[in-house]
């Protein structure tokens, strides 16, 4: 059912936002007043100022999503079947559900708003008011369906404006069908008008999407659709759950979302902090190395080819052939001396920093530590001993030598800062 003139039903339903903006407000304004304190803070340490920035800058990320949240803040409305002596409470975790009395369906009938971000209440026990739309016990929100209820027993779509709710659409699973047209809240979102910003689809994420969104995180995902499937809104959906979910992990390492251009990076920019995450950096493929700057762009022909699958396998040839050693060896200088590493030996230098297991970029060194430790060998070859009294020059009369980089328990006292010039490996 739609507004069109509020309902008992809608009026009804405003007691749910009032009560949560009621819990939201005071976290918010905590959050303010503990951000001017730590801002305020004097006469610290090196060390107290270093703590003081990483907690202003904690409590400054809350109120920007406690912001960020407010418009929309409760979006759905689960009530579930009844269950017998709290069994389901254990199944689903107990900080996810949250009882209602006077429900029609039984003492043990639950009913779970799910919205931006978990709330809960300042009752000493921390009771769920609300629950965030990427836990598991908001999942029957967007899968359940007549013929896989979920457990659910009725879902409510609840559209705001603000802080007021202005819609809500219901469907009824108890008769083992779907009553009333599921699909009327996303085709309500759909008539909405389009705007120079993306908005987030998590009131109205489809089985499908959410299949995607909620994914193991498990290296690389591919999602592949044709134009207007809804590819795009996912992405920052997908982000966002992983960031629920594996919150410890990823605050290390951090969450980059790379677009093509700076429009399309201002156009989805405002999903992320709608769903309750500011701590992502969004950047184009020109911004990703520092002192980097695109000097215009190259013919379209260029781009195209540029851009083709096949590119990853001609790069991939050229790296290649960057590791192979020439045919005539390697010619260096040594002191101002010529001299030349047969090509067998360079072969078989690069075949020890493959073995290694280094990337490309990363492999020039421990090639070129390689090259210097054959150099020494082959510049005390060319020194030969002393004539007086047959010992190794580079060793002295005691042979004692430090040891040899690149074979232990072979004395060498050459210093290791030949200027290498010409090829120098991978």
């Amino acid at each position: 059912m739609s507004n069109g003139g509020e309902s008992p039903e809608i009026a009804a339903e405003h007691a749910c936002p009032d009560g949560l903006h009621a819990r939201l407000d005071p976290l918010r304004n905590e959050a303010v007043a503990a951000l001017d304190a730590t801002l305020a803070s004097t006469g610290l340490t090196h060390q107290g100022l270093v703590e003081r920035d990483l907690g202003a800058h904690e409590l400054a990320r809350r109120v920007v999503r406690f912001d960020a949240v407010d418009s929309g803040l409760c979006f759905g409305r689960l009530d579930m079947a009844n269950t017998t002596g709290g069994r389901a409470g254990r199944e689903i975790g107990a900080a996810d559900i949250q009882e209602r009395k006077g429900e029609p369906a039984g003492a043990n009938a639950e009913t779970r708003y799910v919205g931006r971000i978990g709330l809960r209440a300042d009752d000493g026990e921390l009771t769920p008011l609300l629950i965030d739309w990427r836990a598991p016990a908001a999942r029957p929100f967007y899968v359940a369906t007549a013929l896989h209820p979920e457990r659910v027993r009725r879902r409510r779509h609840i559209r705001s404006r603000g802080r007021r709710v202005i819609g809500i659409w219901d469907e009824d699973f108890s008769g083992g069908t779907s009553e009333v047209n599921g699909d009327a809240a996303l085709l309500e979102a759909l008539t909405v008008a389009r705007t120079d910003r993306m908005s987030d689809i998590v009131p109205t994420i489809q089985a499908e999407q959410d299949e995607v969104i909620r994914a193991h995180h498990a290296g690389v995902l591919v999602v592949r659709g044709g134009p207007g499937t809804g590819k795009t809104a996912v992405a920052p959906h997908r982000a966002a759950y992983l960031l629920h979910t594996r919150r410890e992990r990823l605050a290390r390492s951090g969450v980059l979302v790379v677009g093509p251009t700076a429009t399309f990076l201002s156009y989805i920019g405002e999903v992320l902090p709608s769903l309750g995450e500011t701590g992502v950096l969004l950047a184009t493929v020109d911004r990703l190395f520092a002192g980097v700057t695109a000097r215009g762009a190259g013919p379209a022909a260029s781009a195209e080819t540029r851009g083709r699958l096949a590119m990853a396998e001609v790069l991939a040839a050229a790296v290649e052939d960057r590791g192979r050693p020439p045919d005539e060896g390697c010619r260096l200088v040594v002191d101002r001396q010529p001299l030349t590493v047969p090509h067998e030996a360079c072969a078989r230098l690069v075949e020890r920093t493959r073995q290694a297991g280094p990337r490309h970029n990363e492999a020039a060194p421990v090639f070129r530590d390689l090259l210097l430790d054959e150099l020494v060998e082959r510049v005390a070859a060319r020194y030969g001993t002393d004539v007086l009294d047959g010992s190794p020059l580079l060793t002295g009369p005691a042979g004692g030598g430090r040891p040899h980089p690149g074979r232990p328990g072979t004395p060498c006292s050459a210093p290791r800062t030949a200027r290498v010039r010409g090829w120098c490996g991978p």
